[in-house]
């Protein structure tokens, strides 16, 4: 039901910050919900570039930051995917 739901959001959300440099997280280290917001250098530039790889995220006016939203119809392969696609950012 919903709380089977809400812990397999909460759990590709940790998978997410887990594999994001601590220094790059801006939401909760232990996630209390599917959304992750992640400092970026160039938030729009950074969506942009994510889209062309099918990837969405949203970019976040204040701070310099983009916001991915993971849910339970997400799957673990598409959150590695997403880290991939990130390593750029802080490479």
């Amino acid at each position: 039901g919903v709380e089977r739901i809400a812990a397999r959001s909460q759990e590709l959300a940790g998978q997410l910050v887990a594999g994001l440099p601590d220094d790059r997280l801006l939401s909760p280290a232990d996630p209390e919900s599917g959304l992750v917001t992640i400092d970026v250098d160039d938030p729009e530039a950074t969506v942009d570039r994510l889209a062309s790889d099918g990837i969405v995220v949203r970019a976040l006016p204040t701070p310099n930051a983009i916001r991915a939203s993971v849910h339970a119809v997400n799957t673990r392969a598409e959150i590695d995917r997403l880290l991939d696609a990130l390593e750029s950012e802080w490479a």
